[in-house]
């Protein structure tokens, strides 16, 4: 089995391409470099024996093992045209924000959409960490990370799943999961954790 992730260099695409690589799995990761930002996470990954690197999916040689693909960036549309020209088979799992719903497409048996409430993570930019922390509830981008991990790993899912939040105890559940390993507060705290940590590399890289 590989992995393949579109785009590897936006922030959740790296923690997706992270998370694989810790598993011992093989990721092609898709993305141009175009930034400060990217070629710091590039340096963080690059070396990895596991990981190759691909600047568009034209450049892309897949062979005939299963092939998980996690997109971050295109539209389904986007999608169907990259699968039928690259991947003999294989899962499909496109992740949506909730508020670009009008956009999914009813999935073919093998893809998955997922669509996805605020999030926040090491490494996204301040501005957009300002941003998106101001919501009533945001979700830490590991426990995003490992509930997809986990359902490319069940073998019966739904084909469009979203992620749901209760108010009462402050979590997240994907499906009849539990998502949420950190609240919401916690997980805005340690990404400010983390930029205090980091202060430097954010300092260079805005």
């Amino acid at each position: 089995m590989n992995v393949v992730v579109f785009d590897c260099f936006n922030w959740k695409g790296y923690h997706f391409v992270e998370k694989y690589l810790n598993e011992g799995i093989e990721v092609i990761g898709v993305g141009e470099i175009t930034d400060s930002q990217q070629e710091f996470l590039y340096s963080l990954i690059g070396r990895n024996a596991l990981f190759t690197w691909k600047k568009n999916f034209q450049e892309l040689t897949v062979g005939d093992s299963r092939t998980i693909v996690i997109s971050l960036q295109k539209t389904p549309s986007e999608m169907k045209e990259i699968v039928n020209s690259c991947f003999p088979k294989g899962e499909y799992y496109m992740l949506m924000e909730e508020k670009d719903r009008e956009k999914v497409q009813d999935p073919a048996h093998n893809e998955f959409i997922i669509l996805i409430p605020p999030t926040v993570g090491p490494w996204m930019s301040e501005e957009e960490f300002e941003k998106v922390s101001k919501n009533d509830s945001v979700l830490f981008v590991d426990d995003l990370v490992h509930s997809v991990y986990d359902l490319t790993q069940e073998k019966n899912k739904e084909n469009l799943l979203h992620f749901t939040y209760q108010e009462d105890t402050d979590c997240f559940y994907l499906g009849k999961r539990e998502a949420s390993t950190f609240s919401s507060d916690q997980a805005v705290q340690k990404v400010l954790n983390h930029i205090e940590q980091w202060k430097n590399v954010y300092y260079r890289l805005k």
